[in-house]
C-alpha cells in the first residue's frame, strides 16, 4: 500500500456510514411528511404507526432525530423547527 492510498482511505473513512445515516434521516422526513399529508408511503398504510412515529419524533425533536443528526453533525433542533414551519405552511421552499 502506497502513501497515496492511505491518504485516500483517510478521506473516505466513515463516508459509507454517513451516507447510511443520511438515508435514515431522509426516510424519517419522507415518512413524517406522508403522515402529515395523510398519504401512504412506499407500501405503508397511511394510518401506519411507523409514519406517525417518524412525525412525532421530528416534531418533538426526539431520540431518533437526535441520533441521526449526531452522526451527521447536524443540529436536530434546527431540523425539527424547519419541519414544523413546513407543516404550518410557513416554509414554501421545502
Amino acid at each position: 500500500m502506497g502513501a497515496a492510498e492511505s491518504i485516500d482511505d483517510g478521506m473516505d473513512a466513515g463516508l459509507g456510514e454517513r451516507r447510511l445515516w443520511a438515508e435514515a434521516l431522509k426516510l424519517m422526513l419522507f415518512d413524517a411528511r406522508h403522515h402529515w399529508r395523510g398519504q401512504a408511503a412506499q407500501g405503508i398504510n397511511r394510518n401506519s404507526y411507523h409514519l406517525e412515529a417518524a412525525f412525532d419524533d421530528l416534531v418533538r425533536c426526539g431520540p431518533m432525530l437526535r441520533h441521526c443528526c449526531g452522526f451527521l453533525d447536524l443540529e436536530p433542533d434546527w431540523l425539527s423547527e424547519g419541519f414544523i414551519r413546513w407543516c404550518e405552511g410557513r416554509d414554501v421552499t421545502a
